[in-house]
């Protein structure tokens, strides 16, 4: 079974800016305590407490949280955390946590009746992983270093805070995974190193990839519908085929309320369907890749206005990895587009090999006309 790689490694998670120069310090850091709102999210207090606690072990002497409060605390250096905290204290930001989306997160030294003073850890007000990416990243530019959920570095840091925190960063890919089982793990370690996809489950059952016949099972359907069959792929021409998966695919995610992606993907094997019809959409579209796309749009199309956050994810996969020449993925249709056949000694981007060479071609393509392709 072929496994799904959507990456971006963690602390070169991209964004739309990183700012970092010489300011005028800080207070020191055990002087701070950590304030979050009473009626901010969980996601905001989880970004607290682990703020609290990697701090306090770096600066407490005997490793103790830095305290965590509730309303602010005028007298003292804050630490504010979450958009519900920041506008308390910050009203002016509100344009600013606004402009983050779902997974952007500001982090920014403020000052407090002119005196350098707090820090802002922050995402948007309706955001519900950005304020823990944000707080990942200040302690990242504090030195700490997460390199494994056990294996982490703790840096001493100096009594003063010289470096300018001023970091707005909106990630620059939607599904961000590196295929390591230890994100299931560590839910901290997962939000530091930015990964994300527990923020997208996929239904389950089919599962991640290769769901044709888990969705349309040839033991079932063969004996009264043998015309959607063809070598070890669906005939995705039949329209009667493509109404039985809308009606499979609705029913799954009514069963599944939380899924945010569903898989209507060919079978991992290469004989595909070449019944006549087939064929003509094939010649048409100059790419096997066609009646799959056509008949995963039109599901797409049944279901976005009753589920409008799910997204239909397919393949373009060996034989259809090509894009078609004529079809378009529709806004919630996701490509994942596999480099199983690329030499992976050298870059992806590396001209002196044929395989990867055609693989860029083909990613060029499918960049053409969609923006939202998972490798």
């Amino acid at each position: 079974m072929f496994r799904i790689l959507s990456i971006l490694l963690p602390l070169l998670f991209l964004s739309s800016s990183l700012v970092r120069a010489l300011a005028s310090p800080l207070p020191p850091l055990h002087q701070y305590v950590v304030f979050f709102s009473n009626t901010s999210t969980s996601s905001d207090l989880n970004a607290a407490q682990f703020l609290a606690s990697n701090i306090g072990a770096a600066v407490g002497g005997q490793g103790l949280p830095l305290p965590i409060v509730t309303s602010p605390q005028p007298d003292s250096p804050m630490i504010i955390v979450g958009a519900s905290a920041t506008l308390m204290v910050y009203p002016s930001l509100a344009q600013n946590l606004s402009s983050l989306g779902l997974e952007g997160y500001l982090v920014k030294a403020l000052d407090f009746d002119g005196v350098p003073m707090n820090i802002v850890v922050s995402g948007s007000q309706s955001t519900a992983r950005g304020t823990e990416y944000g707080a990942g990243q200040l302690l990242y530019e504090l030195g700490f270093r997460f390199y494994t959920p056990t294996v982490n570095v703790t840096p001493s840091i100096p009594g003063s805070i010289t470096q300018k925190l001023d970091v707005y960063s909106i990630p620059a890919l939607e599904y961000r995974h590196s295929d390591n089982w230890q994100f299931d793990l560590s839910i901290p370690w997962s939000n530091v190193m930015r990964d994300n996809y527990l923020a997208f489950p996929y239904a389950n059952p089919p599962g991640y990839v290769h769901t044709a016949y888990i969705l349309i099972p040839p033991e079932t359907y063969n004996s009264t519908h043998p015309e959607w069959f063809g070598g070890c792929q669906l005939c995705w021409t039949n329209t009667s085929l493509i109404a039985e998966l809308v009606t499979i695919v609705t029913g799954i995610l009514h069963s599944q309320p939380n899924a945010k992606i569903i898989s209507v993907s060919q079978n991992d094997c290469t004989d595909y369907c070449q019944r006549p019809e087939e064929m003509k959409v094939i010649n048409e579209e100059g790419s096997p890749q066609g009646p799959i796309l056509r008949a995963v749009n039109t599901i797409a199309q049944s279901i976005e206005k009753e589920f409008p956050t799910v997204a239909i994810s397919t393949l373009a996969y060996q034989y259809s990895r090509k894009p078609p020449n004529i079809t378009v993925p529709r806004p919630n249709v996701i490509v994942q587009l596999c480099s199983i056949e690329c030499e992976f000694a050298v870059p992806l981007s590396d001209n002196t090999s044929d395989l990867n060479v055609a693989f860029q071609q083909d990613l060029k393509g499918w960049a053409n006309i969609m923006n939202r392709i998972y490798i």
